[in-house]
């Protein structure tokens, strides 16, 4: 589902899926400047086989890396005192989207 086969072709056919020979890689999906944040700023949310579960056969990872970026860094800590206010302001709302792209990352595998 996460990282369909039809795509391909006939080279679908040789792949042997058994997490040995063959499968997914982490694959990460990005999204740019959200939320009108500064540039640099992104969403990163990356997905590959669990080392933790059957070896990565059978589980997944899932991480979710909300970055925020200050352009042009100085030295005098402004830019410190900038990224501690995102971090003030932002948090929970990044704790709260992260647990949700997981939360429905996991819920496809219910529907299997």
């Amino acid at each position: 589902m996460l990282a369909p086969l039809d795509p391909c072709g006939e080279w679908a056919e040789t792949l042997q899926l058994n997490g040995e020979n063959g499968g997914m890689v982490p694959l990460t999906m990005r999204q740019t400047q959200p939320d009108g944040r500064p540039p640099g700023g992104r969403i990163e949310v990356t997905i590959e086989p669990s080392v933790r579960i059957d070896n990565g056969r059978s589980g997944i990872y899932v991480s979710v890396n909300d970055h925020y970026e200050i352009a042009q860094p100085n030295s005098n800590g402004s830019s410190c005192v900038k990224l501690l206010k995102f971090l003030e302001d932002d948090f929970e709302s990044s704790i709260k989207r992260a647990d949700g792209i997981v939360n429905h990352i996991m819920s496809l595998a219910a529907k299997d």
